[in-house]
């Protein structure tokens, strides 16, 4: 998928559930939710980039 928007940035605190990130795909355009509790330490992949899903 193409990773569309980041949704949050670095040092961000996030919640389990909070979307981080949208990803497109062929079929969707979905959000990716944080799993757990914590702090975005670093963004690896620029907006635009395919990633896999």
């Amino acid at each position: 998928g193409t990773l569309v928007k980041w949704l949050v940035k670095e040092g961000d605190e996030v919640q389990p559930g909070q979307p981080l990130v949208e990803i497109e795909t062929a079929k969707i355009n979905s959000e990716l939710e944080s799993p757990t509790a914590g702090v975005v330490a670093h963004i690896m992949s620029e907006e635009g980039t395919v990633v896999k899903v």
